[in-house]
């Protein structure tokens, strides 16, 4: 189950690998294979088509048909879905993960990395890789030229968020292990950062570092300004960690079916206040965490509205090397309302050159929960 928003990563040795399902073989002749699309969107998609649609697909414009139906589907050829090996070509990253909007790069820190290392520990906005304006760059060129090999360099120009002014740095790319919690501390609070929800694991190391700070009665903030999905039902265990045992979580609708909810389980419970940092890259599972809490009234939301992607994507393996992404899914709240298209509002909106100001956000936080 894919809910991810797409986004490059660039941090070695940890690629987001798509589970995918199988479809019998199409003609060798038949490429991208029509007919196994289309037999994928009628079993898979989350509103199953019309036949005449179907019948009507054809390679020429397939993209754009695609996306008249289900605005996230995505037909991979082999090259472009089979991500080179990093461990294979002893690749090194700089730490970051690399966003895109409006036709701007934007990279975000992983603590521990070689970024982070350098002092950058919030998101920049990079103009420039090796000389090279990312204006003149393919978004996976810019990927591939922030990978190399350990203890090589490379140079970038960067900009601070809201900020005209560049300033450059020199980077040694170098292997680490992204954390599943990362712990952001300043001398107001200590802000827990949750990039992606992997199952079976981001609920306890989530409960663990909780435990760790020793919140007691002070506000527990959760920043999931860069947490662009992951696994659903990880996102719903996240949250019965603050909900009551038999509370609705939210639920799911597949193709054609009726709507399943899930409701909180009996696990050690935090009490509030809870302050969940959100923003434009805040999607899919994220959403569904942040929903859950919302619908309940469990926590204050301060930030710019979500992505609005409550959904889930399956991938389909086809002939040939072929891979179709699309929409099998819809994530609802616990009111049975979906966020797709709208996003989350949040409590506090502030201004877009304050999202990326941590300590402006905690104060935010802060200062509304002790009016």
């Amino acid at each position: 189950m894919i809910l991810r928003k797409h986004c490059y990563w660039v941090i070695l040795m940890f690629f987001l690998v798509p589970s995918v399902q199988s479809l019998p073989g199409a003609s060798a002749d038949d490429f991208p294979p029509i007919n196994e699309i289309r037999h994928a969107l009628q079993n898979n998609l989350h509103v199953t088509p019309d036949y005449e649609f179907l019948q009507d697909l054809k390679a020429n414009g397939l993209d754009k048909r695609l996306r008249e139906i289900d605005q996230h589907a995505r037909l991979f050829s082999p090259e472009e879905y089979r991500p080179p090996s990093i461990n294979e070509h002893g690749l090194a990253g700089i730490g970051a993960d690399l966003f895109f909007r409006e036709g701007k790069a934007f990279l975000t820190p992983y603590q521990g990395g070689p970024m982070v290392r350098a002092g950058i520990e919030q998101r920049v906005e990079l103009r420039e890789v090796d000389g090279v304006s990312t204006l003149d760059i393919a978004p996976d060129i810019i990927a591939q030229s922030l990978m190399g090999d350990v203890g090589s360099f490379v140079e970038l120009t960067l900009a601070c968020m809201g900020q005209s002014e560049a300033f450059g740095v020199r980077l040694q790319r170098d292997k680490f292990t992204p954390m599943n919690i990362e712990l952001l501390q300043r001398d107001s609070a200590n802000v827990l950062r949750i990039r992606l929800f992997r199952a079976g694991i981001t609920s306890a190391a989530l409960s663990a570092s909780i435990d760790y700070i020793r919140p007691e009665n002070q506000p527990i903030f959760i920043d999931l300004r860069e947490s662009t999905g992951g696994d659903i039902y990880e996102a719903f265990d996240c949250a019965a960690l603050f909900l009551p045992e038999g509370a609705k979580l939210g639920g799911l609708q597949l193709q054609d079916e009726k709507e399943t909810f899930f409701f909180s389980r009996q696990v050690r419970k935090y009490p509030g206040p809870l302050i969940l940092l959100i923003g434009p890259d805040t999607a899919s599972a994220a959403e569904a965490f942040a929903a859950a809490l919302s619908c309940h009234g469990q926590v204050l939301l301060v930030g710019r509205p979500t992505y609005g992607k409550c959904s889930t994507q399956t991938d389909v393996r086809l002939s040939g090397g072929w891979v179709l992404r699309l929409t099998n899914g819809l994530v609802l709240g616990p009111d049975g309302s979906s966020c797709s298209g709208n996003g989350l509002q949040p409590n506090i909106l502030v201004e877009e050159k304050e999202l990326y100001n941590l300590d402006s956000l905690i104060k935010r936080g802060w200062d509304a929960i002790h009016k």
